[in-house]
C-alpha cells in the first residue's frame, strides 16, 4: 500500500493547491508501475529522490520514496525559471540534502497529512 505524506511546510510553501494535487496524480501514476518520475539519485540505501514534472512542465518537484514502506513524501515545488527549478538534477544533493533534513523534522513530528494512493 503506497502513501504520500503532505507535510505541513510543503503546505505553507505552496500557494496554489492544483500543484499539489497534480503531484499526487503523478505519485499515484509511479506507485501503479508507471515510469514517470526521474530517478535523480539514492542518499541512502532505502531511500530514492525523483523528479516529476507539472503544469505541462513549467514547474518541477523532488520527491524522497522511501522504498521498504513505500512513503512518498514531496520535498520541494518550484517553478522552471527559478534557479533551482531549472537545474533540478543530480547535481541538487546538497540543497537536497538540506530539505530531506527539514521535511523529515515534520515527519518526525507528525506534521503532515496522510493520502492512501490505493484509494484514489
Amino acid at each position: 500500500m503506497a502513501l504520500i505524506y503532505i507535510t505541513d511546510t510543503l503546505k505553507k510553501e505552496v500557494k496554489d493547491k492544483l500543484l499539489i494535487n497534480q503531484l499526487v496524480k503523478e505519485v499515484q501514476k509511479h506507485s501503479k508501475g508507471n515510469n514517470n518520475l526521474i530517478d535523480l539519485y539514492s542518499p541512502e540505501k532505502d531511500l530514492k529522490v525523483y523528479k516529476a514534472y507539472l503544469d505541462s512542465g513549467r514547474v518541477r518537484a523532488a520527491i524522497l520514496l522511501k522504498l521498504s514502506a513505500q512513503i512518498y513524501v514531496p520535498l520541494v515545488i518550484v517553478k522552471k525559471e527559478s534557479r533551482l527549478g531549472w537545474n533540478l538534477s543530480k547535481y541538487s544533493e546538497s540543497y537536497l540534502g538540506k530539505r530531506i533534513l527539514k521535511i523529515w523534522k515534520d515527519v518526525q513530528n507528525k506534521k503532515y497529512e496522510i493520502l492512501n494512493l490505493t484509494d484514489s
